[in-house]
């Protein structure tokens, strides 16, 4: 029990503080070398941990990536963007529309996803007219992270919700749909109250037209990879499994697309499956020592009463937690939790939406996040604060609709 727990929580430091100074581990090193003690120290065997893997959830999202991967070769995020350049739009609708499309497009191709592809592409459309770029690209990571909480395909918490969940797509989608359509107005609401003076000044374009957005569009590749997401969506929707749907539909396009698929491959982020197939192992190794039992026995009675109180206590610990450890970590930290609850459907949908939007408090609490600012580093710097003073309100309202919206729905759970 003593060795697991110290392995636990030594992977948990390098994923909470992400860089530590003279320590040249990442959050994914952290988590790969913990997995790695969990089975030298004699906790997991080498089989164990094997089983361990969540596979279904790393094969849902490489499929996935494969499929986002399509069609940015074949031009539809660069096309988007060439569309709203033609369009000649105020900085107040331009902001609409970022959360619009970031926002709805995150709930089919994931949030992280969009965010690496959108980024590059609106910063030399955001340059052309002259605008400030840092409300638009904290308004592509916040409608990234809301819409991607109402699809089991929104984001990888989501994708390992509905694996281990009995919730189908459909239901999930509609239980959830409300809070994202409230959460967008709101992204928009409290983005265009705080940059007002920002947004009250007309766009200024300069010599770069939409065609200098726009590289060769592949039309017969773009028509494939659309018509093979309209057939995966049916699927979806029809409840095949999620993980072979995502997968075969990488398969056909590989057989179709006419693209050497190493360069889909390419564009795969194998370091994030690496990270959450090592917290797998991780999180086994400590379910194996007995402390996880020991906590739920502890916690029992906080989540054994109403549904409002079951809703509204998860939330809040999945907000602290998200914002400790990140939103994914957090999830699988409270899986047995969820599964012990007397309604662990209510359970589940209540981490989904507070996982994600929870991500929304601090530039760290996702993934989504960090790539934003990452990409847009070069161009423009976004602080901590700068973000905050958007994310904190953003989150505080959102989950307050999620929980009214939970509690509300909780009579058909």
């Amino acid at each position: 029990m003593t060795a697991s727990l110290l392995i636990f929580l030594f992977t948990y430091t390098f994923i909470a503080v992400r860089n530590i100074p003279g320590v040249p581990l990442d959050m994914p090193a952290g988590a790969l070398v913990g997995a790695v003690l969990m089975v030298a120290t004699g906790v997991l065997s080498l089989q164990e941990a094997y089983i361990a893997i969540d596979w279904n959830t790393l094969l849902l999202l490489l499929g996935m990536m494969l499929v986002v991967a399509y069609l940015a070769m074949g031009g539809l995020f660069h096309w988007i963007a060439s569309c709203l350049a033609r369009r000649s739009l105020s900085p107040f609708r331009l902001l609409v529309w970022v959360v619009l499309l970031s926002g709805f497009l995150s709930a089919i191709f994931v949030n992280d996803t969009i965010c690496l592809l959108f980024t590059p592409i609106l910063l030399p459309l955001l340059r052309s007219l002259r605008l400030n770029p840092i409300p638009y690209l904290i308004a592509l990571a916040t409608a990234s992270n809301i819409g991607g909480q109402m699809s089991i395909m929104g984001n990888p918490q989501n994708m390992f919700i509905g694996n281990h969940s009995e919730i189908s797509f459909a239901r999930f989608f509609l239980l959830l749909s409300p809070i994202t359509l409230i959460g967008l107005a709101l992204n928009v609401a409290v983005i265009a109250w705080i940059y007002r003076k920002e947004l009250a000044s007309p766009a200024s374009p300069v010599e770069i037209g939409p065609n200098d957005l726009l590289p060769e569009t592949d039309r017969p590749l773009l028509i494939k990879s659309l018509a093979v997401v309209a057939g995966m969506l049916v699927l979806f929707f029809a409840e095949q499994p999620y993980p072979l749907v995502a997968i075969g539909g990488a398969a056909v396009l590989f057989l179709i697309g006419n693209r050497k698929p190493e360069l889909a491959f390419r564009k795969v982020d194998w370091t994030l499956l690496v990270f959450f197939a090592s917290l797998f192992v991780v999180m086994r190794g400590l379910e194996r020592s007995g402390w996880v039992r020991l906590v739920l026995e502890g916690s029992a009675p906080l989540l054994q009463g109403s549904p409002a109180q079951v809703v509204a206590v998860l939330s809040g610990v999945t907000l602290v937690l998200s914002n400790l450890v990140s939103n994914v970590p957090a999830v699988v930290l409270l899986e047995p939790f969820v599964e012990a609850l007397p309604n662990p459907d209510l359970g589940w949908l209540t981490l989904a939406m507070s996982s994600t939007l929870a991500g929304n408090l601090t530039l760290v609490g996702s993934v989504a996040n960090l790539i934003v600012v990452s990409l847009a580093r070069p161009e423009v710097e976004i602080s901590f604060w700068e973000y905050f003073k958007v994310g904190a309100i953003l989150t505080l309202l959102t989950i307050g609709v999620g929980v009214g919206v939970l509690i509300l729905e909780a009579r058909f759970l």
